[in-house]
């Protein structure tokens, strides 16, 4: 898997693939926050989001953390000091879903995530898939 080059390959990617894959993303983090609540004892003090975060997750991740976190890396590009934390911290918080994807995507016959080689761990804030048949055959 190469990595992903915003100059080279924007126009190679596939937005459906790179929409889903972020979902897939998203679910699979709001299920490990949602245990990580269960085990610490989240429950007994706001059951309600507890137990509807793998469906909140999503939803503040596409409304609230990736824009804020895509401005942010933006005004660290530009130089503004200490902006890019809030993209870290914000990549952190969609991470932890990636190992539990990446066990489903083994475990299933029929793979629903339309990566072939979806990686372990994915640090980046979010996940952009190429079409790398697109990518090659304007090369040639």
């Amino acid at each position: 898997m190469a990595r992903f080059s915003a100059k080279e390959d924007w126009k190679f990617i596939d937005w459906r693939a790179t929409l889903l894959t972020n979902l897939y993303r998203a679910v699979s983090a709001g299920v490990v926050w949602l245990l990580l609540g269960l085990i610490f004892g989240m429950l007994r003090e706001n059951p309600t989001i507890t137990l509807t975060m793998p469906i909140l997750f999503p939803l503040v991740y596409f409304c609230v953390l990736l824009p804020l976190g895509l401005f942010a890396t933006l005004l660290s590009r530009v130089g503004i000091p200490f902006a890019g934390l809030f993209s870290l911290v914000a990549g952190f918080t969609i991470v932890v879903g990636d190992p539990l994807l990446w066990i489903f995507d083994r475990l299933t016959k029929k793979s629903i995530v339309p990566v072939k080689d979806l990686p372990f761990l994915n640090l980046a804030l979010i996940y952009f898939v190429v079409n790398e048949e697109k990518k090659a055959a304007a090369r040639a």
